[in-house]
């Protein structure tokens, strides 16, 4: 696959292993600031106000997760499961893509 080339000349593969490499060092208040953008909401109330409000202003599009690493027993799945079906109910409803 070819190189990707920034406007200032310098690979894209290359920008992104330095940007990796430096990340265990990157105070979590600067990862926090930088991730902000991407990060949509705590709930899915406030998510939908962020998807709205880009796809209206910028077109975008979304990949919505449901973060549920935490589960340790099959008895937390159901929550996980409802949690998604009311994801999707909501995307639909609100027109989003």
């Amino acid at each position: 696959m070819p190189a990707k080339f920034l406007p200032w000349g310098g690979m894209m593969g290359l920008f992104g292993r330095v940007v990796v490499s430096l990340l265990p060092i990157t105070p979590k208040f600067v990862v926090g600031w930088v991730a902000k953008r991407y990060v949509a909401g705590k709930d899915l109330a406030a998510a939908t106000v962020v998807m709205r409000r880009l796809a209206a202003k910028e077109g975008c599009c979304f990949t919505l997760d449901v973060l549920g690493e935490e589960i340790t027993s099959m008895e937390e799945v159901p929550f996980f499961v409802e949690e998604y079906g009311r994801a999707i109910d909501t995307i639909v409803e609100n027109g989003l893509d």
